[in-house]
């Protein structure tokens, strides 16, 4: 999985080489992290899937 993952660039190479891969938590993918609802629905996913490896960025924010 991916956390602020932007376009997928990690997924997509991942494919590439026919690894499993999981979702993207970003902006550009229609999750806003910044939002409250959003952040208990990506905690439920990772709960779920219990994701091997989760691949993170620093958020496009003045504060990253």
């Amino acid at each position: 999985m991916e956390i602020f993952g932007g376009e997928s660039g990690v997924t997509q190479i991942s494919n590439c080489h026919r690894f499993r891969t999981g979702q993207v938590f970003d902006i550009v993918t229609g999750t806003h992290l910044t939002d409250e609802k959003e952040q208990k629905i990506s905690l439920e996913y990772i709960m779920e899937h219990k994701p091997l490896v989760a691949v993170a960025g620093p958020s496009c924010t003045a504060q990253s």
